[in-house]
């Protein structure tokens, strides 16, 4: 059950905090076409661009034992940035930024060890899409050890328009993908402004991005298995990263 600081519960509240523009992380409804107002919440939370959660009573019944009506709303447990901002004031205070981009990952504690690994190697932010990614719940805040508390979390609507975006601003975009065209050994990119991407496990980094991207890279193995764990691969990546640049 989560804490109920954490969550907005029944068809009146969950409304009103939509129509005011509250920040919600996801919405949880039972499962039930019948039901007008619940038709209604999802209609805007699809609008709004906020995840839904069909669920049975059981699932609401765990996550609050409150007069829910068929409908919880959890509230984000961190505060989100503007990415430009970020890269901005970086720059301004005459630092080379550092950002790493998940392209839906969904995984929570993934999310978390990569969070808790790019706070300790520096980077400034972490860009998520606002649709498909993991939820910043408990879980992930645990994995994290407490670095998503500290490390800067945007949302983008669009992932590809926000990359080229970076590369407008002077950040090197390097995809780490075993679909890669060079191994990581060949990234010499040091004391340069870089975002590192990364993409989910099952669909990799789209397309787009690896197109647009400065390098494309993998990480070789020895091995059969077709890959590493994302935050595994993220965690030789961002170290790799920071090695060239003690080594320069």
């Amino acid at each position: 059950m989560v804490k109920p600081t954490q969550i907005i519960y029944g068809i009146h509240p969950v409304a009103e905090a939509l129509k005011e523009g509250k920040e919600l992380e996801r919405v949880f409804l039972l499962n039930d076409t019948r039901n007008k107002a619940l038709a209604e919440i999802f209609h805007e939370c699809r609008e709004k661009g906020i995840p839904v959660s069909h669920v049975p009573l059981q699932k609401l019944a765990k996550l609050s034992k409150k007069n829910h009506q068929g409908v919880i709303a959890q509230l984000p447990l961190i505060g989100y940035h503007d990415f430009r901002e970020i890269v901005t004031q970086v720059f301004e205070k005459g630092e080379i930024p550092k950002v790493l981009i998940l392209d839906h990952i969904t995984d929570v504690r993934n999310f978390g060890a990569l969070a808790r690994t790019a706070h300790v190697f520096g980077y400034h932010c972490i860009i998520v899409p606002d649709k498909g990614s993991a939820a910043i719940n408990e879980d992930a805040l645990k994995t994290s050890a407490g670095a998503l508390n500290s490390i800067k979390v945007c949302k983008s609507s669009n992932l590809i328009t926000d990359t080229e975006l970076l590369k407008e601003y002077g950040l090197k975009i390097l995809a780490c993908t075993e679909k890669g065209k060079q191994s990581i050994d060949e990234i010499t990119e040091h004391n340069e402004p870089i975002a590192l991407v990364l993409g989910s496990e099952d669909k990799g980094i789209h397309p787009a991005i690896i197109k647009a991207a400065d390098a494309n890279f993998f990480i070789p193995m020895t091995s059969n298995l077709d890959s590493l764990n994302v935050s595994v691969a993220g965690g030789i990546a961002m170290y790799h990263l920071i090695s060239n640049k003690r080594q320069s």
